[in-house]
């Protein structure tokens, strides 16, 4: 398995994961062609893909702010997941975020996301007590 970073050929595979998996985020961004341009336009951020032979297999999202280095967006194609394709985007992210003088690195996901969570904190990640506060309008 080879991580890359993401081209524009693998654009429609990479929204096909993400749509795949019904991604939301806090922001309500629209996950397609015109967001994965604007990332490779971006010296802050990047799409990352897993792929085995010529088949994207994953993608991650990635954007460093300030100290840390966010990622977000993470899926795995369904007959790869618990294969530790999720772990090696960890160690590659980490490698890049060192780079970049990142202190730290960041996922925010619901409480109620088991998977996620028990990746994150396989993964050594601490839950931090954060407060989400929303007013719907």
């Amino acid at each position: 398995m080879d991580i890359k970073k993401a081209s524009v050929k693998d654009f429609d595979k990479i929204v096909e994961l993400w749509d795949s998996k019904n991604i939301v985020d806090f922001s309500k961004q629209k996950y397609d062609k015109k967001f994965l341009n604007n990332v490779l336009k971006s010296k802050n951020e990047l799409v990352l893909v897993a792929k085995v032979g010529k088949q994207i297999i994953a993608a991650i999202h990635i954007e460093y702010k300030y100290d840390y280095c966010k990622f977000s967006k993470l899926v795995v194609d369904a007959i790869y997941r618990h294969k530790g394709v999720g772990t090696k985007f960890i160690s590659e992210i980490a490698k890049i975020a060192r780079k970049k003088k990142c202190k730290k690195l960041i996922n925010m996901a619901n409480s109620d996301n088991d998977h996620m969570c028990s990746f994150l904190e396989k993964n050594k990640f601490e839950q931090q007590n954060i407060v989400v506060a929303v007013r719907k309008l």
